[in-house]
């Protein structure tokens, strides 16, 4: 299911999955783009699911 469920995330073109990446994973975020009826109908963009490798912290990623 959740390789279904991403598939789905990577073929929605609103969706972006964000890694970053130095000498190995450091984290990962989802960059999502909202369709507005309001404020002139410009869409706007959520971060959701931030999540960053315990390793990480040393490496010039900040804490969520």
């Amino acid at each position: 299911m959740a390789c279904a469920t991403f598939q789905t995330m990577l073929d929605d073109p609103r969706m972006q999955v964000l890694v970053a990446e130095r000498g190995g994973l450091l984290g990962t975020v989802t960059l999502v783009i909202v369709p507005n009826l309001t404020q002139g109908a410009w869409p706007h963009a959520r971060i959701k699911n931030w999540s960053r490798a315990r390793t990480s912290a040393d490496r010039g990623l900040a804490p969520p």
